[in-house]
C-alpha cells in the first residue's frame, strides 16, 4: 500500500510538472500601435516583438472597460465588469469574488502577483492577497505609483501618503535611481529562480506603466528625443467631430516612448531568465493592455483613446506565447478579455464549468488547432462625458457582423458603424440602416436593464428611424 501511495505521488509531481508555466503581462494604458509589431513608427519594442514572432499576435482583441478598474475586474473573473456593477476607475470590489489565480492555486500552481491591482480595498478585504495569491507585491490600492522612481511616491507632501498615489511595500530594499518597471521585474526574476521546480507557476506581472505620472530613465528619454529629433516629428492632429478631442497623428513624447522601452526590458529580462532556466517553451504568456491609450500618443486609424468607447479606447494589442504549442502567426480573430478567464483554467486542466457562467471561452482551440473562435456580441458602457478623450455618455455593442452601435445618454443622434469596411467610425450609418440600428437598439437596452436600474437622465427618442424607438431606460 505504501508502495502505491509513493507511486501515485510521484505520478501526480510529473503531472503537474507538465502542465506548462503561466505569466501574464497586464500593461496599463497601452495603445493598440504602441509596439514595433503593431506598426509604430518610432517606439522600440524588440522583446515583445520576438514574443509575438514567437507566438500569435491579435489584430481584433478587445478589453470589456476603457478604464482600468472595471477591466481588470472583468479579466480576473471571467465576468463583464457591467455584471459586476462596475464601470469606472473608483469601483472596487466591495466583497469577496472568486477570481481565477485563486482557481489555480487551488489547483496546484504557485501564484504571485506583482504591480498594480485597482480592484480592491483593505476595508474591504478585496487587496490581491485577500482573494487567493500566495505571494503579493506592489498592489494595494494604488492607481498609479506617485512616481515611478523610488520610493515611489507623489513628491507633493499632500499626497505623500495618499493610497492611491503610493506602492508603499516596495520601500524596503529600494535604491535612489531605482525604477519600478525594472524592481518589479528584479522581484519576478527572484520568485522564477526560488519556486518549487515540482509545481507550476502563474505570475501576474501587471506593470503600472505605461500610465501616468509620465516619468522615465534620462536616458532613454535622451534617446527618443534624438529619435524624434531626426525622423521630424510633427505636432499635428485631427478633431473628433462631436467632441472636439485632438486625435494625433504621430507619437508625441519622448517620455511616453522611454516608458515603453523599460516594458520592453522587463519583458526581455522575463523571456532571458525563462530561457536560462530552459523552462520558456513550456511558459503560457499572455501579453495585453487594459484599456487604449493617453492623448500622448497615435491611435490611427482608430478614433477615441482611453475613457471612449470608440475603438482606439477599447481595441488593445494581444499577444499570446506558448512555443511548445501555439503555432505562431497574426490572427484577426475577435476576441476580449473575458477569454482570458476560462483560457487558462482549460491550460491548468481544471473544468471551466465548475467555477464559471460567463461570456468569455477558451482560446486554446484557435491558439493551438487553429479553430474559429465563436462570434459573439461585445458590448460596453460608460455612462459619463469625458469630452477630451472623444467620449460621450453611453451604451455600446458590436455584434457578430462587425456592426457597432452607440446609444448615447445625452441630446446626440445614435451611431452606427460598420466595422469591415470603416475601423476609424467615421461614415454614421444610422439612418441608412434603421432596421440593423433598431435591433441593436433593443439588445443593448437589454442588457444594460439586466444589470442597472437606474441610469443617466433619459435619453432622447430618436424620430428619424423609420420607428420610434423608446429610448428611456429604468423603471
Amino acid at each position: 500500500m505504501k508502495t502505491i501511495i509513493i507511486l501515485l505521488l510521484l505520478q501526480f509531481s510529473l503531472f503537474a510538472q507538465e502542465r506548462p508555466n503561466i505569466i501574464f503581462f497586464f500593461i496599463d494604458d497601452l495603445g493598440y500601435r504602441d509596439l514595433g509589431c503593431y506598426g509604430s513608427p518610432l517606439y522600440q519594442t524588440p522583446a515583445i516583438d520576438s514574443l509575438a514572432k514567437d507566438g500569435k499576435k491579435f489584430t481584433s482583441a478587445y478589453v470589456t472597460a476603457a478604464v482600468c478598474s472595471p477591466s481588470r475586474a472583468a479579466v480576473l473573473t471571467g465576468r463583464h465588469n457591467m455584471e459586476l456593477g462596475i464601470w469606472n476607475a473608483s469601483h472596487r470590489f466591495e466583497s469577496k469574488v472568486l477570481i481565477f489565480p485563486k482557481i489555480l492555486s487551488d489547483n496546484g500552481y504557485q501564484t504571485w502577483h506583482l504591480g498594480k491591482w485597482h480592484v480592491g480595498k483593505k476595508q474591504y478585504k478585496t487587496t490581491h492577497m485577500d482573494l487567493g495569491f500566495n505571494v503579493g507585491m506592489a498592489g494595494e490600492e494604488s492607481w498609479d505609483p506617485g512616481s515611478h522612481f523610488y520610493p515611489y511616491r507623489h513628491p507633493s507632501a499632500k499626497y505623500a501618503n495618499h493610497p492611491g498615489l503610493n506602492v508603499p511595500d516596495l520601500r524596503t530594499g529600494g535604491v535612489e535611481g531605482e525604477y519600478l518597471a525594472d524592481r518589479l521585474t528584479d522581484e519576478a526574476v527572484k520568485l522564477i529562480r526560488k519556486r518549487d521546480t515540482a509545481k507550476p507557476f502563474f505570475l501576474n506581472l501587471w506593470h503600472y506603466g505605461v500610465h501616468s505620472p509620465f516619468e522615465a530613465k534620462q536616458d532613454k528619454i535622451a534617446k527618443y528625443e534624438k529619435i524624434m529629433k531626426e525622423m521630424k516629428f510633427k505636432k499635428e492632429f485631427n478633431r473628433d467631430p462631436i467632441s472636439k478631442a485632438k486625435y494625433h497623428l504621430s507619437p508625441q513624447s519622448a517620455v511616453y516612448a522611454a516608458m515603453i522601452e523599460s516594458i520592453d526590458d522587463s519583458v526581455g529580462k522575463i523571456i532571458k531568465e525563462l530561457k536560462d532556466q530552459k523552462i520558456y517553451d513550456n511558459t503560457f504568456i499572455i501579453f495585453y493592455s487594459d484599456n487604449g491609450p493617453v492623448a500622448v500618443t497615435n491611435v490611427e486609424p482608430f478614433r477615441g483613446y482611453k475613457n471612449s468607447l470608440y475603438e482606439g479606447g477599447v481595441r488593445v494589442p494581444a499577444i499570446f506565447s506558448w512555443p511548445a504549442k501555439i503555432k505562431p502567426g497574426v490572427s484577426g480573430e475577435r476576441i476580449w478579455a473575458l477569454d482570458i478567464f476560462s483560457t487558462v483554467l482549460q491550460l491548468a486542466e481544471v473544468n471551466v464549468k465548475d467555477h464559471y457562467d460567463g461570456e468569455g471561452v477558451s482560446l486554446l482551440p484557435h491558439l493551438i488547432d487553429g479553430e474559429k473562435v465563436p462570434k459573439r456580441d461585445f458590448y460596453w458602457y460608460f455612462p459619463e462625458d469625458r469630452l477630451s478623450w472623444g467620449q460621450r455618455a453611453s451604451t455600446v455593442i458590436l455584434d457578430k457582423k462587425d456592426m457597432k452601435y452607440h446609444l448615447f445618454f445625452g441630446d446626440y443622434e445614435a451611431e452606427l458603424f460598420d466595422l469591415k469596411t470603416d475601423r476609424s467610425e467615421s461614415k454614421n450609418l444610422i439612418q441608412s440602416h434603421p432596421e440593423i440600428a433598431k435591433e441593436l437598439h433593443k439588445k443593448i437596452t437589454s442588457k444594460v436593464r439586466a444589470n442597472y436600474n437606474i441610469l443617466p437622465p433619459p435619453l432622447r427618442e430618436f424620430a428619424h428611424l423609420k420607428e420610434n424607438i423608446e429610448v428611456k431606460i429604468g423603471n
